[in-house]
């Protein structure tokens, strides 16, 4: 009865959802939502000649997947094949069952090795689903990727793969793919799990502390001691060698999520000496060191891999830049406001390069203003941008250049946004100077800028031209 009125009635999809979801938590319903989902992995859809069947199931399974994960999960091996179905509407709902679940199995307490396999086996699924031929299949997979990574697991691990992935995805035929490649790259950035130096993803920073731990860890190796028993130490060292690339093979559990869990188990071993573990690099006593000495080496070997980790993050988000230079020229607006957040968040990061995102956004104050136009509302129905690109870019340079500080005094703040107009002008050329103007001037008609702050550069640039450094000229 339930997957017939699923066949027949569109309004009854999440209320199904939710009356098993209940039977099953209430009433001990294991057996009715057995067979509920063998009579859905039963069904074969037809993306030609059926068209409210596939829609109705999706959404059933979907909100099901949200509500009771653990029954949904007993009958995955029958659902799954509908990731060939014919339509696309039931292969993007499996993707998105795919994402509740793997979220769901990521924030059990006990990680089993069961639990990695079948989060490691989810995401190879996600990963294949890139390359499926339907755009809006491609576009599920990449918001599933938002929601995933966007929660309590980090998945270390992933993240490279899928940033490769997601970046391929920028230069999709389809524009709703595109966007959401942007929004996921954004995410990622957002959430990025190297929280070490204030989060800051400056490379010449990162790589004057990878060096600088490198050098330490040198350091610490021509300190050895020569062992009497040179065999054993060398296959000590190399079990720890093992053990590493053993520790890269792993799933995403097995890694810890950010820095500080790695400073913590160095801090464990600084407290209990050089101990064994299967998280991190084997006893360095074994090669010669004191336990003081193991602790500290197994600390900066920690740092060395997460500084990599970090730098190799950031690489991959320089490869995607130029991609995205381009996009902020394109002909859809959604695409265009993602590329804003996209350089906005990586200036906050420190990212090399998106400075240069910042300096192309102001042509785009050329833009025409639709966001008062009755057409103007957003094909998704998004707010944001039926608002309009002009606002949009208003909005960006206020939040990064023109927000006051509660920390500093007005007059602190009047000098502050002064230099960051300022700094704007710096190597700019003659037509990011002339959009810059007229940024300028539609900010200060807006009253976005206050009169301090005109007085303050009118100060400035009062002086004589012999007296302006040739940079402020």
């Amino acid at each position: 009865m339930i997957t017939q009125n699923l066949q027949h009635y569109e309004h009854l999809c999440e209320s199904m959802a939710a009356l098993v979801q209940l039977a099953y938590t209430r009433y001990n319903g294991t057996q009715l939502v057995d067979e509920v989902l063998r009579d859905i992995s039963a069904k074969v859809f037809s993306s030609v000649h059926d068209k409210s069947g596939p829609k109705n199931t999706a959404r059933f399974l979907v909100k099901f997947s949200q509500l009771a994960p653990k029954a949904l999960l007993r009958q995955m091996g029958l659902l799954i094949k509908h990731l060939d179905s014919e339509a696309h509407i039931m292969r993007s709902a499996m993707v998105d069952v795919i994402g509740h679940l793997t979220l769901y199995l990521a924030s059990q307490e006990e990680q089993t090795d069961i639990i990695k396999n079948q989060i490691g086996e989810y995401f190879d699924i996600i990963e294949q689903r890139f390359q499926d031929a339907h755009y809006l299949v491609r576009a599920k997979v990449l918001q599933v990727c938002q929601f995933v990574c966007s929660g309590p697991a980090k998945f270390p691990k992933r993240r490279p793969r899928l940033i490769t992935l997601i970046s391929g995805r920028l230069e999709d035929k389809a524009s709703n793919v595109r966007k959401h490649a942007i929004r996921a790259l954004t995410l990622l950035l957002e959430t990025h799990p190297f929280l070490l130096d204030g989060a800051e993803l400056g490379i010449e920073q990162l790589e004057a502390s990878l060096e600088h731990i490198n050098a330490e860890l040198e350091q610490m190796a021509s300190a050895v001691p020569v062992v009497p028993n040179a065999p054993a130490a060398a296959a000590a060292a190399a079990a720890i060698e093992d053990e590493d690339e053993k520790d890269e093979a792993d799933e995403d559990g097995d890694m810890l999520d950010n820095e500080e869990d790695a400073l913590d188990a160095a801090d464990a071993a600084e407290n209990g000496g050089a101990t064994t573990s299967s998280d991190g690099p084997q006893d360095f006593a074994n090669v010669g060191l004191s336990p003081e000495m193991a602790a500290k080496a197994m600390h900066l070997q920690f740092q060395q891999r997460y500084y990599r980790d970090a730098l190799n993050f950031v690489y991959q988000l320089q490869e995607a830049q130029p991609l995205l230079l381009q996009l902020l020229g394109s002909t859809n607006k959604g695409e265009v406001m993602e590329t804003m957040d996209f350089f906005v968040t990586a200036v906050r990061f420190r990212v090399d390069g998106a400075q240069e995102g910042i300096r192309r956004m102001s042509h785009l104050i050329w833009t025409p203003n639709t966001a008062n136009s009755p057409s103007s509302t957003a094909p998704d129905g998004s707010a944001e941008e039926a608002r309009g690109v002009r606002a949009k870019l208003l909005d960006s340079y206020m939040q990064l250049y023109l927000t006051p500080s509660e920390r500093l005094s007005a007059t602190e703040n009047t000098s502050l946004i002064t230099r960051n107009l300022i700094s704007l002008t710096f190597g700019a050329t003659l037509a990011e100077l002339t959009s810059l103007e007229e940024l300028v001037r539609t900010l200060m008609e807006e009253g976005l800028i206050s009169a301090d702050v005109i007085a303050k550069l009118r100060s400035v640039y009062g002086y004589t031209k012999q007296r302006l450094p040739p940079a402020q000229r």
